[in-house]
Parts: structure tokens; C-alpha cells; sequence
């Protein structure tokens, strides 16, 4: 079949006459076009007609009492036809052909590599504020541009580069390495200093001159171990080391209320869906979110994941709220002593560089619908801190 036939439509039928030959000279007659003309027997014809004639041959069968039966439709005329019958499908078939078009020409997956501890994410909020996001136009996107966003938000990084391939854009980078740490020790002049007020217990020294004695009370802020050493027609100044060990006196008040809110039952469950594009969350629920004691909240993400592995920057966040129906509950004085004393001694060690508790004077009242615990202690703990030096002349300038 000719393409021009093709297009225009044709159409296979068969005609019932008992006059083929005058039947014939009508239709040409007419000026109607057939072709492929087949005589099946002496009463049928069977031709083709475009889908254009086909009208004039039926009404002309019509009038001479002839029957037209049409045996099958040919072309890509009926082809389309038939789909402008189903629009549904029609426009589904446009959609992907505009899709086809424009999906090319933007950026709809983001890799990230190169990177160990700067965190991806970290790198893509990075990159969404120079135009680098999901949707942003390939042609648009400038490597040089991002590469010094990059640079100038992310100190971590010494490189940073932008490709892109079809609808990904992959992100390159280069950390940089850690510069060695300097040992502290070795830095400058420092000497030993007390932390607080105490009694010399015991004062060792490995590196500087002591300035006290065990047995003598110090303040705090007071020199311990200077670092600077006297030699005779020098001085050495170095970082003094060493280890002081005094007893001291702390005091502790910790203050509990006497109710607390406690959960009793679940009364229900309430889930709140968000949308979130990069940045941006669209909410399909009402409120504030805001929520209180008789409420527990549990949050998760769930990533637009598509075959392959490719990570959509789509999430979808679910809140879960648990409303709980809570009593007040009044806290028994005994079990309240017992905490209160050991939060108090467990800060109390936590606070002390190295040492132990010796003695102890605890009482607790009420005041106000609460509890006040107060504590002495009596410790023996380390109380030596390093203190830098500060060096160098002024050569009498501002005095």
C-alpha cells in the first residue's frame, strides 16, 4: 500500500450485485476510484475505496438496491481514528512524549562522591543554594559556580567539580587532609595552677619548680609548679608537670518537685503525613504540631527510592503521636533521699579532674511542694591546672 493511501485510508469491501458490469460503469460514472477490483462470482465484486469515497459508493449502492459490505479498514487513518476514540489514552501518549522532551534537559538525581566525613547532605543544602537542586535546568547549571559555593561553605573541602550525564549530576569532591595535631605539652611556657581552695595533701613534680609545700593551704588561681627554673646565669622556661593532690570542701543542692505527671493509658494514635521537596515541607494535616506531656512523638523519613537505587530528592515524613492520659503522682520522701544523694555524688565525681568523696553531711527538706537536698562534702581530689604563660618584653611602652 502506498504511504499517500496509506494516510488518506482505505477500505476492503465487497459488493452484492446481480449487474457487475453496469454496476461498474456507474461508480466510474460517479468519478469514484477503485482498485484492486477481484470478481468473487457472478453476483460479488471485491475492491478497495478510499476511506474519502466510500461515502458517495454507499449512497450510490443505495439508490440501484445494491448491497456494500465492508470486509476490513486499511491506513494509518483509521489507526488514528481509533485513538482519537480513547482520549485517556491519547493524552497519556502526549504526556510521555512532552516528558521525552523535557526530562532531558533536567537534573533529576544527585550523586555525591568522594566524600568520607563530610556528610552528603551537608554538601547537597550546599549546593541547592547555588541553583543545584532537584528539576534545575542542565544548561543553567555553571561547575565553576558551585565548585566555589562549595569551597566557601564547606572549609572541610579542598576540591569540588559538577558533571552531568542524562539527568544526573554527580558532585566530585576532594577533602582535606587533617593537619597533624600539635602536642599541647610542647607549646610555649605553662605552669601548674589550683583549681580551687584546699589543703596540700601531697605535691609531685616532674618538670618545674614547686612553689608550695604539702600541708599548706592554697587558693584558687594560686602557682603550684612555676614553669620558669632558675640555673644559676639562666632561667629555663619550659611546661611544668606534675600532680597535686589536696583536700577540699564541696557544696551541692539539688531541688525535685514533690508531683510529677505520669502516663497511664493510651487513649489514641494520631499520624501526621508532610511531603518534603529539598528543603521545603508541604503539611497534609492542620495544627501547629505543638506538642505537650501527655503526648509521645516518634518521627521517620521514608526516601522516594526508584529501581536502581536512585534516591529522589521526595521524602516522605510521618509523625506519630501516642496521646497518653496522665495522673500526677506524688514521689514517696524515702525513694526521693536515695536519688537526690546519688545524683548528687555521681555529679560531684563527675566535676573533680581525679579524687574520691572522704566525708559527707546530707539533709533534705521541703519547701514550696518540693524537695531541697543539700550536701557537704569533704574530698581529696586533684586540683592542678595548667595555666599558660605570658611572655615576651614591652620595653617600658605604656607604662
Amino acid at each position: 500500500m502506498k504511504l499517500w493511501r496509506s494516510l488518506e485510508g482505505c477500505l476492503e469491501a465487497e459488493l452484492l450485485t446481480a449487474d457487475g458490469p453496469g454496476a461498474m460503469d456507474a461508480i466510474a460514472g460517479a468519478g469514484i476510484v477503485l482498485w484492486d477490483v477481484l470478481p468473487e462470482d457472478a453476483l460479488r465484486l471485491r475492491f478497495r475505496v478510499s476511506a474519502g469515497s466510500f461515502r458517495r459508493l454507499k449512497n450510490l449502492t443505495d439508490r440501484r438496491g445494491e448491497k456494500l459490505t465492508v470486509l476490513r479498514r486499511q491506513g494509518i487513518y483509521w489507526r488514528f481514528r481509533a485513538l482519537a476514540r480513547r482520549p485517556v489514552l491519547l493524552l497519556g501518549l502526549l504526556f510521555l512524549f512532552c516528558t521525552q522532551l523535557v526530562l532531558p534537559t533536567r537534573v533529576l538525581f544527585i550523586r555525591i562522591s568522594g566524600n568520607k566525613t563530610v556528610p552528603a547532605r551537608q554538601i547537597l543544602a550546599a549546593a541547592e543554594d547555588c541553583g543545584l537542586s532537584f528539576g534545575a535546568d542542565r544548561r543553567a547549571i555553571r561547575s565553576e559556580k558551585i565548585k566555589n559555593a562549595l569551597l566557601g561553605a564547606i572549609p572541610e573541602l579542598k576540591w569540588a567539580g559538577v558533571n552531568t550525564s542524562g539527568c544526573v549530576a554527580v558532585i566530585s569532591v576532594a577533602e582535606k587532609q587533617p593537619a597533624p595535631a600539635m602536642e599541647p605539652e610542647e607549646a610555649g611556657v605553662a605552669s601548674l595552677a589550683a583549681s580551687r581552695d584546699g589543703v596540700l595533701k601531697s605535691l609531685l613534680v616532674t618538670r618545674g619548680t614547686a612553689l608550695c609545700a604539702p600541708g599548706q593551704a592554697v587558693e584558687r588561681g594560686q602557682v603550684l609548679i612555676s614553669g620558669y627554673t632558675d640555673c644559676g646565669n639562666v632561667v629555663l622556661a619550659q611546661r611544668a608537670k606534675g600532680e597535686a593532690m589536696a583536700y577540699t570542701a564541696r557544696e551541692i543542692q539539688a531541688v525535685l518537685p514533690q508531683t510529677s505527671l505520669q502516663r497511664v493509658r493510651l487513649l489514641r494514635t494520631e499520624r501526621r503525613v508532610s511531603i518534603l521537596f529539598g528543603k521545603k515541607r508541604i503539611k497534609l494535616w492542620f495544627g501547629s504540631g505543638i506538642s505537650g506531656m501527655e503526648c509521645g512523638r516518634m518521627y521517620r523519613e521514608y526516601p522516594l527510592t526508584l529501581p536502581g537505587g536512585f534516591q529522589l530528592p521526595v521524602r516522605l515524613a510521618v509523625d506519630t503521636c501516642s496521646v497518653w492520659e496522665t495522673a500526677r503522682n506524688t514521689l514517696p520522701e524515702d525513694g526521693v533521699r536515695g536519688h537526690l544523694q546519688t545524683f548528687s555524688r555521681d555529679y560531684l565525681r563527675s566535676a573533680m579532674i581525679a579524687g574520691s568523696i572522704l566525708n559527707a553531711s546530707e539533709t533534705m527538706t521541703r519547701q514550696k511542694n518540693a524537695y531541697v537536698f543539700s550536701g557537704r562534702y569533704s574530698c581529696l581530689e586533684s586540683i592542678g591546672v595548667t595555666v599558660r604563660e605570658q611572655t615576651g618584653e614591652t620595653n617600658e611602652q605604656g607604662s
